[in-house]
């Protein structure tokens, strides 16, 4: 009996991104859940337990910094990385200061998502808290 795919959390306010990296995740052999904002990604992390989140930064609402900084205090094992079009460097840093796995940058290839998904699933393993 196979194990059942780990779960990626998407979270993006724009659906064609969602659709667009749902569609590449679930191709590298994850299953994919979404959010189209930092509230309702907070209420399915808690629900659904995912092994990584992809995070947006420009979010109405919730800004996606303020999501990961929630994410970080409540489930510090969870890895997430950044998928923003933000070209400020400055940002950059600061996502990954504030304890981002990674930071992709829109528009990004297809294989270099591959390889940032697969280090930050195997980093946190299935011990997470």
């Amino acid at each position: 009996m196979s194990a059942e795919p780990e779960l990626v959390l998407v979270v993006d306010d724009e659906p064609l991104v969602c659709t667009m990296l749902g569609d590449a995740i679930r191709m590298f052999g994850y299953n994919v859940t979404a959010a189209s904002g930092g509230a309702e990604a907070l209420r399915l992390v808690s629900a659904v337990a995912p092994a990584l989140a992809l995070l947006d930064l420009r979010m109405p609402g919730m800004p996606g910094m303020e999501v990961l900084k929630r994410l970080r205090a409540g489930y510090p094992r969870l890895p997430v990385v950044i998928v923003s079009g933000e070209p400020d460097d400055e940002v950059k840093r600061q996502a990954l200061e504030a304890g981002a796995f990674d930071y992709v940058a829109k528009p990004f290839s297809i294989a270099h998502l591959k390889i940032v998904v697969k280090a930050a699933i195997l980093s946190a393993g299935r011990n997470r808290d």
